[in-house]
């Protein structure tokens, strides 16, 4: 069993469109253009000791994730 293909069942009709009304389009633009990489690069730099992820016994700090996913 998968999503289904027609998306208008899921949102009652259509597709859903945030309402961009008094956005600026260039700070819209550039704040969708974030890359995962970047975020955890950015959340390594904030919170380098926090665990990023977790499971069953292993812990692994944003920093420890950020240097593994860089050394790739």
């Amino acid at each position: 069993m998968g999503y289904p293909r027609d998306a208008s069942c899921a949102t009652g009709g259509g597709v859903m469109e945030p309402d961009l009304s008094g956005v600026d389009p260039l700070a819209h633009n550039l704040a969708t253009r974030v890359c995962v990489g970047d975020a955890l690069t950015r959340s390594a730099s904030m919170f380098p000791e926090r665990p990023a992820v977790v499971d069953r016994g292993t812990v692994v700090s944003y920093r420890e994730l950020d240097g593994t996913a860089e050394a790739l």
